[in-house]
C-alpha cells in the first residue's frame, strides 16, 4: 500500500491532554515524511493557533477553519480560501441533499 499523505486532527487526536505532541509521535511523523509521505494538520482552529504545534511536527499543509482554508505550512501560501458566507451557503446546499444534515439546516 502506498500512503501519500497523513492528515490528522489536532485536538483529541494528535495532541495529548496537555496540548503537546509527544516526542515519539513527532519522531514517527518525521520518519514518515522522510519516506515521502506528506503531513497535514486538519483542524477547526485558525492558522495562528496551529503554528506552535508545527514546531514539534513540521506539517506540509494546514487545513484550517474546518476546511475553509488550505495553506502550505512551510511557505504560508494559501491554496484554497472560502469566505464564511460561502461556507454557510455550501453547508446549507449539502444539508438539503443529505437527510442526516438537520443541524446544518439551522445555519
Amino acid at each position: 500500500m502506498n500512503i501519500a499523505m497523513i492528515a490528522t486532527d489536532l485536538d483529541g487526536t494528535l495532541l495529548r491532554g496537555d496540548k503537546t505532541i509527544s516526542a515519539y509521535t513527532a519522531d514517527v511523523l518525521r520518519r514518515c515524511q522522510a519516506r515521502g509521505i506528506l503531513l497535514a494538520f486538519a483542524t477547526a482552529r485558525p492558522p495562528r493557533t496551529v503554528a506552535r504545534f508545527a514546531l514539534d511536527a513540521r506539517p506540509d499543509a494546514l487545513i484550517c477553519h474546518n476546511g475553509a482554508l488550505v495553506r502550505d505550512a512551510q511557505g504560508g501560501e494559501s491554496h484554497c480560501e472560502i469566505a464564511f458566507d460561502e461556507a454557510v451557503a455550501l453547508a446549507r446546499r449539502l444539508a438539503a441533499q443529505n437527510a442526516g444534515g438537520q443541524a446544518l439546516r439551522q445555519l
